[in-house]
């Protein structure tokens, strides 16, 4: 039984070609839809480690996807300093290209201007250096960069990165974290990214406290007393992605109900018109004693996969 089933399935090639590549095709889907979903999950979870123990301020009134536009005045970040509580402030400006975003919406590049004294706040010691060495104390216009941005722009230790008139000498490449800020970014001392862009306000600031309890009544605080600042700690920035990825969740979910659906359907059609084909055959094999009532419970299977499988 098993040998005439194999040879039924040749006997229909072409059918039996689109119907295994409608079923691979469905569970590729699904399994890559899975896949887009967790890498999502596991890419902000590791965002979230980043951000954790600091609160980030920024100008009130603006998202996360549009904190190019915030603005902090330096006396918005002396006030900061002189809150109670407070370890350090490191005011911080980010530029990202208008275009060429690299695949998944994540840019090729981006310029994080931070001083040199604090580059450890973005950058902590369990980052390592792939090649060349970190910031020293005192050095101007020398750049950081991360391992994406060497691979897409082709930057390598000696190498200048020029932006507007700054030129900028590449003096270490991070390794690989898969933290999408550190791999597409380009960090450079924070005055000169400020003398390239003209400007002496911020976009936004991390505050780094003595007690990391302390942080959403600190948030409060900062809100309370600057109406144009918005405050936002790990928690807070947890509970807002949370809400986008179990959007991401359920959309993957549903599309790949859809293409389990799909395929279902497709070798549904190939059973029941393999079946309705044979029926004569399965009509000759039952008048020679064939009944799924004398046939053994263990050996059963056998003869059903014959009536379903056998692609003439």
């Amino acid at each position: 039984m098993i040998d005439l089933a194999f040879k039924n399935i040749k006997r229909r090639k072409t059918r039996t070609f689109l119907t295994t590549l409608g079923i691979v095709i469905g569970i590729a889907a699904i399994v890559a839809l899975g896949s887009f979903a967790e890498g999502i999950n596991s890419m902000v979870n590791e965002q979230l480690v980043m951000f954790a123990g600091k609160v980030l301020v920024m100008q009130s009134g603006l998202s996360m996807m549009s904190f190019q536009a915030s603005d902090v005045t330096p006396e918005q970040i002396e006030m900061l300093r002189d809150m109670s509580g407070v370890e350090k402030v490191v005011p911080m400006i980010f530029v990202v290209p208008p275009f060429g975003p690299a695949a998944g919406g994540i840019p090729q590049w981006q310029m994080i201007g931070i001083d040199i004294e604090d580059a450890d706040v973005f950058i902590d010691d369990s980052i390592k250096t792939y090649e060349g060495r970190r910031f020293e104390r005192g050095e101007s216009e020398v750049a950081l960069i991360g391992n994406t941005v060497s691979d897409n722009l082709d930057l390598m230790v000696g190498d200048y990165w020029e932006y507007k008139d700054k030129s900028f000498e590449v003096v270490g490449v991070l390794e690989d974290t898969s933290i999408s800020d550190v791999d597409t970014g380009i960090i450079v001392p924070l005055e000169d990214l400020k003398e390239a862009l003209k400007t002496d306000s911020y976009q936004m600031a991390y505050v780094v406290l003595d007690d990391p309890d302390y942080a959403e009544d600190f948030a409060e605080e900062v809100e309370d007393t600057d109406d144009s600042l918005m405050a936002i700690t790990s928690k807070d920035m947890t509970r807002q992605i949370s809400g986008i990825l179990d959007q991401i969740n359920l959309f993957t979910f549903g599309i790949g109900l859809i293409a389990a659906f799909v395929g279902g359907l497709g070798v549904l059609n190939t059973m029941i018109m393999a079946v309705m084909e044979r029926k004569k055959e399965i009509g000759v094999m039952k008048a020679i004693g064939l009944s799924l009532i004398h046939i053994s419970e263990p050996t059963r299977p056998l003869y059903i996969s014959y009536a379903v499988f056998c692609l003439k």
